[in-house]
């Protein structure tokens, strides 16, 4: 039966002529619906988090604060206050396999060519340490500390 609006020359298909389309559903047209999600990626990783650019960074800023109140401006001790906001940018993580560096917040979306055949054999690493993000975590713990310490000693 003809359907008002409808092009007859366009086929609709044998599923299509099957389906009442008021009571039925439509199905998923996704692929791979209901099947297993990929594994992750971080027990094939190896990577280790890379805090030396933005230790070099903070350095920099405390500089520049420092420098800004001794000159007096108030306009540049403002600007060098925000540029304070672009050191988590500065923290980074460093594949042991490859060699890539990039952004911490990234790490778990590296695949290099050793994680995926780690991957594919099935074959995790066999010690698995903290990810980046708590190696960075501890290594901040680890900075503020020592500088606390230094502070209060010397």
């Amino acid at each position: 039966m003809a359907v008002a609006n409808e092009d007859p020359s366009v086929s609709r298909g044998a599923d299509a002529a099957l389906r009442d389309r008021d009571v039925d559903a439509i199905p998923d047209p996704r692929p791979g619906r209901g099947a297993r999600p990929a594994p992750s990626l971080g027990p094939y990783q190896r990577l280790v988090a890379n805090p030396f650019l933005a230790v070099f960074g903070t350095v920099v800023w405390f500089a520049a604060l420092r420098a800004t109140v001794q000159a007096k401006r108030l306009d540049l001790f403002f600007a060098s206050l925000l540029g304070g906001l672009l050191i988590p940018c500065l923290f980074q993580f460093h594949c042991l396999d490859c060699g890539r560096t990039g952004h911490v917040a990234r790490y778990g979306r590296h695949a290099c060519a050793h994680v995926e055949a780690r991957r594919q054999a099935g074959t995790p690493r066999r010690f698995r340490g903290p990810t980046p993000m708590t190696q960075t975590k501890l290594w901040i713990v680890v900075l503020a500390a020592t500088v606390f310490f230094a502070l209060c000693l010397g």
